[in-house]
């Protein structure tokens, strides 16, 4: 199994810092991960689910285009997608 995990936030560096800290756990885990990354709510809303699906979902609270919440009122209620597990970041 292939853990598809999912990075939304609009800065750079949180975002390769988060990055490193995933694949470096899934790797002494011994589990095989997939990270994608999206800068704007707008690209994820693009890809996902039509392109990627995502199983757990790290997302910024406060983004300059849609914030975190209506991005998980999209997820819940538009695409209606449970099984994804969000964690919200800030």
């Amino acid at each position: 199994m292939v853990y598809q995990i999912g990075i939304c936030d609009d800065e750079i560096s949180t975002c390769s810092e988060l990055e490193k800290i995933l694949i470096d756990y899934f790797k002494i885990a011994g589990l095989d991960v997939q990270i994608n990354t999206w800068y704007c709510a707008k690209d994820f809303i693009r890809d996902v689910p039509k392109k990627i699906k995502v199983d757990l979902l790290f997302l910024d609270i406060e983004m300059p285009d849609k914030n975190g919440i209506q991005i998980g009122e999209y997820i819940r209620n538009d695409i209606n997608n449970y099984a994804m597990h969000i964690i919200y970041v800030s």
